[in-house]
């Protein structure tokens, strides 16, 4: 169980009209105290950021609790393969490289994957640290949507959430539980969900339960690993 966090207004607010305490999710990340053992509440006014967001590995318990998730998007369009790739740890929309953080009601997109249904890798999501939680959260791109913890120990927990793509979309290792969510297969010939890079020393893995796996462009002889 997660530490509950205690009853009150947010402690910061994002809004892109300036309504709120910050205009980028970026900067209310950058304003949180480092090495709390308490939950940090981000409210994100729905709105479109257009930024990369890093969250340090010295601010744990940052939860980012989003208006409405279709209409709080947080996108990038920053590339992880081809020319001058970037590496994952930059490349990626949201670097989550702290542990115990919680995402909800937000859409994390890499728009490049999205609104161009292609390749190369373009990250919408990169989970470094430990304990992470994902609760009706949006997760879109095309190839290599989420890469989840090297660290095998790490875990991460998904309920409620869609997560789009086409080509090895969730990879990695670390332990992944994954429920109730909708696993979207975007390229007409079929696609790969996972790329699983586990070691011997990984628990469980990636599991999958009460999931749905939807491929509504895909014909029905067209194979979906």
């Amino acid at each position: 169980q997660r530490l509950q966090p205690t009853a009150r207004l947010y402690d910061a607010v994002v809004a892109q009209d300036g309504s709120g305490d910050y205009t980028t999710v970026q900067a209310a990340i950058d304003a949180a105290p480092s090495e709390r053992g308490l939950p940090w509440l981000i409210f994100i006014k729905n709105g479109e950021y257009n930024e990369h967001v890093n969250v340090p590995a010295t601010k744990p318990y940052l939860h980012f609790i989003g208006q409405d998730r279709d209409k709080t998007i947080i996108y990038d369009d920053k590339l992880c393969g081809g020319d001058n790739a970037l590496h994952v740890s930059v490349g990626a929309t949201v670097v989550v490289n702290s542990n115990n953080c919680y995402f909800e009601n937000v859409t994390l997109e890499n728009s490049w994957g999205h609104d161009k249904q292609d390749g190369p890798q373009a990250l919408a999501l990169n989970t470094a640290g430990d304990r992470t939680i994902f609760k009706n959260v949006a997760m879109l791109s095309y190839q290599d949507t989420w890469i989840t913890p090297s660290t095998s120990s790490y875990r991460a927990y998904v309920t409620d959430c869609f997560i789009e793509g086409a080509v090895d979309f969730i990879y990695n290792s670390g332990d992944i539980y994954i429920e109730n969510t909708t696993l979207y297969i975007n390229r007409k010939s079929g696609g790969f969900i996972v790329a699983p890079s586990h070691a011997e020393d990984v628990k469980w893995g990636y599991v999958f339960n009460n999931c749905t796996i939807t491929a509504p462009g895909v014909p029905s002889e067209t194979d979906v690993w």
